[in-house]
Parts: C-alpha cells; structure tokens; sequence
C-alpha cells in the first residue's frame, strides 16, 4: 500500500473521533447549563419565599447556578443589605451579591440615613447653590450636631416639588428611629421606626407634594426614659374604695396619653390593700377591683382592653407600715408596670 493509500485510510477514523469529541462536549455543556437552570428555578422561587416571609420588597433577584444576584426596584440599601442576608441563608444558595446601581442612572436627589451611633447622614443633588444651602441648613438645623450633610450642585439638576418644604420633610424625618430614606425620580421610599408612623407618613406626603411615598415604617417603642415614666407608677386610693378619686383620675389619663403614643406596648395593672378585712381570697378580690377601675378607665380614655392585665394581690407586698397613716396609704395602691413580651 502506497502512502497516498495509507493516508486515505486513516482519515475517516480520525475525523471520526474528533467529531465523537465534539459532540460528547457539547452534550456534557448541555447537560451542565439544563442542570443549572434546573436549580436556579427553584432557589429564585425559595429567595422570593424568603424575602416575602421576611416584608422585604423592592428586590430583583436572578441567579446563576447557586450565585444570586441581587438589584434594586424600589428598595432602598438598607433593604438590599437585609434582602442579601436574608437570601444567603436559604439552603442551597453559595452566596448572594447586591449588583451595583446602573452608572447611567441618575443619582438619588436626597437620601437620609441614619448609622449605629445615631448620626445622621444627607445627600443629594440639587441645581444651584441656593438650593444645595437650603437643604443642608435645613438638616443641620433638624438633625443636629454630628449630622454630615453633602448636597452637590450639578447643573440641569431639576427644581424638586418639595422645594421650600425642607424644614418640615426633616421634620418628619426626625421622628423616625433608623431612618432609610431615598428619594428619585421614581419617587421616595422610608424605612425605620416611629411611634406614630402614619402621623409620620402624613407629614411627609405634606412635604412631597405629588412625589409618591412608599413607606415601610413600624410602630416604635417607647425609650429607655419614656418607658420609665410609665414602668412603676403608682396610683393611690383612698381607705375601702375602689372609686378613682381626681389625682387618680389624672394619673390614668396621662397614663392612657403614653400607651396611645405607644401603640406596640400594653401594661400590668396590679392592686393592692393596706390592712385586710375577711379572708385573703376577699383582700385580693377588692385588690382586684382597684386593678379593674384603673383598667376600666384607660378603656374609656380609649386603650384597647387586649393591652391591659389585671391582677389582685391582696395584702401580700406592703411597701409602708400599716400601723402607721402614712405606711397604710401607701400600700392602698395599684401599680402600672409595662407588660412583659409574650
């Protein structure tokens, strides 16, 4: 057999192999990407799951193979960080990443946030110096000493609806405890606590104008102050009664005033008795009935009743001396103490 014959031979297997390659590569691709996209449909389902369980929205998430990838619309980044965190604990995701804002959009015109250490930060744009000074004198003047406040001045940056209402956007703002919030083109977004949300929603809306708001607020609770103001008051009674005399009257007015400010937090009323006539089960009885006239009020006074215990304890926690006037007054009593979290 001659070379040329030889040559001729041996082509066909040759050529036959490489295209065996070819194939079994691509089909070993092909099995690959359906396998990726068999798992990316049920990690998108459970992500979307996991953030609806957890009142996030606004967030676009798509995966690649087990890798999610996270983008704004209509969240602001505290609720991307907290989305991200959220998807990274789903089982079966490797990890997830918050894709950078589109370079070619524009930039929030104001965003307000506020850090762990209660410092507040502004910024923004506006279309002159006028407009960049009003905003920023407005957050100093709102917010306070620490408050960092940069609005940069760019030209064709247009006039905002809320121009000239500065003063009471910051305002509102104020009230809120971990403010997030951004406003653009698309309109404004608030998250964070406060103890009247929708009073804050309403002065905001007030400020913007015809900027739509979308508003993630929940119900704060009181400080650390406000809550010692409520937590151990005492309100008094005089001998054998269980009638709210004036200064008790007031006391639960002013008391029904806190828990309307307050709405997530509710109270133990407990009564009490100086010296106890009849049995123990008769002493808690009318202990009782002092809870129940201090509770009865704060209803009247327009507390739901589901956010007040009430309890009898008899003669049981003297805190004066019964032999003396003053030691038994003091122990004719109820006490208000904010009720523990169930």
């Amino acid at each position: 057999m001659s070379d040329d014959q030889r040559e001729r031979a041996t082509t066909p297997p040759r050529l036959a192999m490489i295209i065996s390659a070819t194939l079994l590569g691509g089909m070993i691709a092909a099995v690959g990407i359906i396998g990726a996209q068999a798992l990316e449909v049920p990690l998108t389902r459970s992500a979307q799951a996991a953030l609806k369980n957890a009142g996030i929205s606004g967030v676009a998430v798509r995966f690649e193979g087990r890798e999610a990838f996270l983008s704004p619309a209509g969240a602001t980044a505290g609720q991307l960080r907290d989305a991200d965190r959220v998807i990274e604990a789903v089982d079966g995701v490797r990890w997830a990443t918050i894709l950078p804002s589109d370079p070619s959009a524009s930039p929030p015109n104001l965003v307000v946030r506020e850090g762990a250490d209660g410092e507040v930060d502004v910024t923004g744009l506006a279309g002159t110096a006028a407009a960049a000074s009003a905003i920023q004198d407005a957050a100093l003047a709102t917010f306070g000493p620490g408050t960092s406040a940069v609005i940069t001045v760019e030209d064709g940056t247009a006039v905002p609806s809320w121009s000239g209402s500065e003063q009471q956007l910051f305002a509102a703002l104020a009230q809120v405890h971990g403010i997030e919030f951004t406003l653009d083109a698309d309109g404004a977004h608030l998250a964070g606590e406060a103890a009247d949300p929708a009073a804050v929603v309403g002065q905001l809306e007030s400020a913007l104008g015809t900027i739509p708001l979308v508003s993630a607020l929940v119900p704060a609770g009181p400080t650390d102050e406000e809550a010692a103001a409520i937590d151990g008051t005492v309100i008094r009674f005089v001998a054998d009664s269980v009638t709210l005399d004036a200064a008790a009257r007031k006391q639960v007015a002013s008391l029904a005033d806190a828990l309307r400010r307050f709405p997530t937090i509710g109270v133990t009323l407990t009564g009490h008795i100086a010296i106890p006539v009849g049995t123990e089960a008769d002493a808690v009885a009318f202990s009782l009935q002092r809870a129940q006239s201090v509770a009865d009020a704060l209803v009247a006074d327009g507390i739901e009743a589901s956010r007040i215990d009430t309890v009898g304890a008899g003669s049981s926690q003297p805190v004066g001396d019964n032999a003396t006037e003053a030691g038994a007054a003091a122990n004719r009593r109820v006490t208000v103490f904010l009720m523990e979290a169930g």
